[in-house]
């Protein structure tokens, strides 16, 4: 089966899925979908498809103000995350210094103390690390704002932060730290523990790709990916029904993503979200 009509396929679940999903979260809910829908759009034309996009967006704005938790999977991190990686990729228009006032606050309120346990992407404060990268990162950002010193700050307050949390890190959340780490390298921030930090961290990363600097994970994601692409296309030729669900994190729209930057790889930078 051709790629494209497997994308057709999804694109028209999600549609459906869509309207039963509550979650405004990145990897588990609407702001995932929105992503997918935009890239959808813009890859084959279709407004109707950026329509449906800016309704969740709207659907997200609004539970924005009743959100408290942080957490990158499906809280203002990775909401966050989203907004802003829709504004630098020119999907959405909009300063992000406004719109994501109110979940800078949060983020900085619940990153500053010092009683954080998890370390890693999903639930944990590398999690309120990568917001805070996409953040820094932004069209208009500059250390003239008084907003991005803070969110420089709190990077660094991250770090230490997980220095001095290494001791007692799980080995599973070797993976995401590092990933923040090399984050951290590339906008120059701390650089010399970070490289000292990246050293430590490199070794506990057996597979660790010294090509490009990025551990397994992303690969790992891309063989998950193209492992369910490839079940979700058995099953559509099959006319059995998928047990997939909508998520961006190894869902139908990861797996619509995936599809689209395999076509077009202009379209691969969404993985940054991952």
């Amino acid at each position: 089966m051709k790629p494209e009509k497997v994308l057709k396929h999804i694109a028209e679940r999600l549609m459906q899925q869509s309207v039963a999903v509550s979650n405004p979260g990145l990897l588990h809910g609407k702001m995932g979908l929105a992503v997918f829908f935009l890239h959808y759009a813009r890859y084959t034309g279709d407004s109707l498809f950026e329509d449906h996009a800016m309704v969740l967006l709207d659907n997200i704005q609004e539970q924005l103000r009743y959100r408290h938790d942080i957490d990158y999977a499906s809280g203002l991190a990775g909401i966050g995350a989203g907004i802003e990686y829709l504004v630098q990729n020119s999907f959405i228009e909009g300063n992000t210094h406004e719109i994501l006032e109110e979940v800078d606050k949060a983020i900085f309120n619940a990153t500053i103390s010092d009683d954080h346990t998890d370390a890693g992407l999903l639930t944990g404060i590398t999690g309120a690390g990568r917001y805070l990268l996409f953040r820094i990162a932004g069209k208009d950002t500059n250390d003239g704002y008084a907003g991005t010193l803070d969110n420089k700050m709190l990077l660094i307050h991250i770090t230490d932060r997980l220095d001095r949390m290494q001791p007692v890190l799980k080995e599973e959340e070797a993976g995401d730290i590092y990933r923040f780490l090399y984050a951290m390298d590339q906008a120059n921030i701390l650089p010399v523990k970070v490289k000292r930090m990246i050293r430590t961290f490199s070794s506990r990363i057996l597979t660790l790709d010294q090509e490009n600097g990025m551990h397994p994970y992303q690969r790992n994601m891309e063989t998950l990916l193209r492992y369910r692409y490839s079940a979700l296309t058995f099953c559509i030729q099959q006319k059995c029904r998928s047990m997939t669900g909508p998520d961006l994190y190894g869902g139908l729209a990861g797996i619509g993503l995936y599809i689209i930057s395999k076509l077009d790889k202009q379209y691969k930078k969404w993985m940054e979200l991952l």
